[in-house]
């Protein structure tokens, strides 16, 4: 009797769970990018990358609220980093001491986790990249790096997780580039695949040709991949000076992905400083402050647009503040606001 009520108590809970998750709005803070990406942040070089929403709000609830938070890191192609709303880090005196017990915590957690699933791809990437970027335990991340290829000896995100560990902390570009075409060479099509490894080529080696070859598969085996897409048009602007084959590449993502913000606030940042087309940058602005209004990406991007080339200080401040109150634990939002109020309002 036992036994069935604690399955039926089961059964109710995940169905709580999937209600809840399928009635999220679709424009929060956290937005999901072209492709689903795990918790773990990306390179830069991809623009932004989260978590998918539900899946998000679902493990909010399933570990309780009160627990000490994984930490979301959003790059832009500003590398501004972000954190979502109800994971930044506490502010206050106590802030360092609670942080340490939290990140001990944290780590028993994961290490509890992992016991329960030894080859899981997830779990084992979460552990690797907490020691790393929280803990900054390099040699006890790296044994994780190295299980989760081990494990899961397809999997190519821990090929590129692992790879981006020994560029950014080892300085090992070649055991970084060997690990970035074992991914291409498992996985010929896949779009992070092919960008990572064009990315590295071009930005590392400095093999302009070899890049653009990679960026052609991909755009070839993925026409419709807004990210992929953008990577190729800003390597074009970037190391081609082609603006035109550029223009082309960000109207297809645009066209395939009319409400992709990343896609938006690219299109609109070409425009605005290499086509020097104010209109047609604001009308993009827009478009993705409509499509992402609580978005702290979006927000700024547009506001320090209207600052910049409008010089529209009413607007800007608007902004900055709507994403200051969409987002009141992120410390960038708020020291981008209190920047604004010193410098450009001390000229009224």
């Amino acid at each position: 009797k036992n036994f069935v009520c604690y399955l039926c108590a089961i059964v109710l809970l995940s169905g709580t769970i999937f209600a809840y998750t399928s009635t999220l709005p679709t424009s929060p803070a956290l937005r999901p990018s072209g492709r689903q990406t795990s918790l773990r942040s990306k390179d830069s070089k991809q623009g932004f990358h989260s978590c998918p929403v539900s899946s998000f709000y679902a493990q909010s609830i399933l570990d309780g609220i009160a627990r000490s938070p994984i930490r979301v890191v959003l790059r832009g192609g500003d590398g501004r980093t972000q954190t979502s709303p109800s994971q930044s880090n506490d502010v206050g005196p106590d802030a360092g001491d609670n942080n340490a017990e939290g990140s001990e915590g944290r780590l028993q957690q994961l290490e509890a986790a992992i016991k329960d699933m030894p080859h899981d791809p997830d779990t084992i990437a979460d552990i690797a990249e907490f020691l790393r970027d929280e803990m900054r335990d390099l040699d006890q991340a790296e044994v994780y790096y190295k299980r989760g290829i081990e494990s899961n000896p397809r999997d190519v995100t821990a090929m590129e997780d692992y790879a981006d560990f020994l560029r950014e902390e080892r300085r090992d570009l070649d055991g970084a580039e060997a690990l970035l075409r074992r991914a291409v060479e498992t996985a010929p099509n896949d779009p992070d695949a092919l960008s990572g490894l064009a990315e590295f080529l071009n930005t590392e080696r400095r093999n302009v040709d070899a890049a653009e070859d990679m960026y052609k598969r991909a755009v070839e085996f993925n026409p419709s991949d807004g990210t992929v897409l953008c990577d190729f048009a800003r390597f074009l602007t970037v190391e081609r000076r082609d603006r035109a084959r550029a223009e082309e590449l960000y109207k297809q993502a645009l066209e395939r992905n009319p409400h992709d913000a990343d896609v938006l606030l690219n299109f609109a940042a070409f425009l605005s400083d290499e086509k020097r087309d104010l209109d047609g940058a604001e009308v993009l602005y827009k478009q993705a402050a409509e499509s992402w209004p609580h978005d702290p990406q979006v927000l700024s991007d547009y506001g320090n647009f209207l600052l910049r080339e409008r010089r529209n200080l009413d607007g800007a401040e608007r902004l900055f503040r709507r994403s200051v109150e969409s987002n009141p634990r992120d410390a960038d939002a708020a020291e981008e606001l209190d920047a604004f109020l010193r410098k450009e309002r001390r000229r009224r």
